[in-house]
């Protein structure tokens, strides 16, 4: 009997140290074209979990000690941490190789995360993941740069590599932010497809300052325009856009409150992608 409690005991203890998360994402960095990672970090979500560090609670089978601070000391020419300074959360101190934050009890929300990357004397640097592993739920996780002004990159959940530009503004992304959309779109309304390709308009609102992004399914010449209700122009852009996220020059800051019309147009074929009504309050 002693024996089979004290065979139940270890198996709690392990339990205990080596939970299941409700969400996580592993990001792997290589730099200098290598196939192994340089570094891993891992980010996600849990009811149980709080927003600070809980050591073994979360993968301390991969790394020793689990959800941990690094020393600020521990900082090297090549590293990949998540950190929190960006996103306004100093308790996080100088980082660590974990970000299991706690889950809201809502039905939509959003959460923000942090990576801190330094990439000196490197010829390349990148992020790879496994975006298959990323649950239907999460409609997006958005990677921009977290020096302003801020630049959305990429979505995580049709991409799965992020190349560093460590030559020619490496420093934009020293820090990087990541959104992730649970069960939500981005605020706005929703669209009224005109075309069977999907293409919306997202006002989003960063630390950096307000800004639109056009989001895109895949790669066309575009032209954004933007008209009042009384059917005068107010923004008119026209670019090469890529799949992902594309940043518009337009500030809503800069429109007086009122509804307009958004329109984007296939500039190649002639046809109406998108037409949809966004109120600026």
């Amino acid at each position: 009997m002693k024996r089979v409690a004290f065979l139940f005991a270890i198996i709690t203890l392990t339990a205990l140290e080596a939970q299941a998360q409700e969400f996580s994402q592993h990001l792997y960095y290589f730099i200098n074209g290598g196939g192994t990672a340089y570094r891993t970090v891992v980010f996600g979500y849990d009811s149980a979990a709080t927003d600070g560090f809980e050591g073994v609670k979360w993968f301390n089978n991969e790394f020793s000690g689990g959800e941990q601070e690094y020393p600020t000391d521990n900082f090297n020419d090549n590293d990949c941490r998540m950190g929190g300074q960006a996103i306004n959360r100093p308790t996080f101190g100088s980082g660590g190789p974990i970000d299991i934050r706690q889950k809201p009890q809502m039905d939509s929300f959003e959460l923000k995360f942090e990576i801190d990357i330094i990439a000196r004397g490197t010829t390349s640097a990148r992020l790879e993941w496994d975006k298959t592993l990323i649950p239907p739920i999460i409609k997006h996780i958005f990677l921009s740069s977290g020096i302003f002004p801020s630049r959305v990159r990429l979505d995580m959940k049709t991409q799965s590599q992020f190349v560093i530009p460590v030559k020619d503004s490496s420093g934009l992304y020293d820090k990087m932010i990541l959104r992730v959309l649970y069960n939500q779109e981005e605020l706005g309304v929703k669209n009224t497809e005109v075309s069977s390709e999907r293409t919306v308009i997202y006002p989003t609102i960063h630390q950096s300052g307000e800004g639109e992004y056009l989001w895109l399914e895949a790669e066309h010449t575009v032209q954004t325009s933007i008209t009042d209700m009384m059917g005068r122009q107010i923004y008119s852009v026209k670019f090469h856009g890529n799949p992902g996220v594309n940043e518009l020059s337009l500030s809503r800051t800069l429109l007086p409150s009122g509804m307009y019309v958004a329109e984007v147009r296939d500039v190649l074929r002639g046809v109406v992608l998108s037409r949809q009504k966004i109120l600026v309050k």
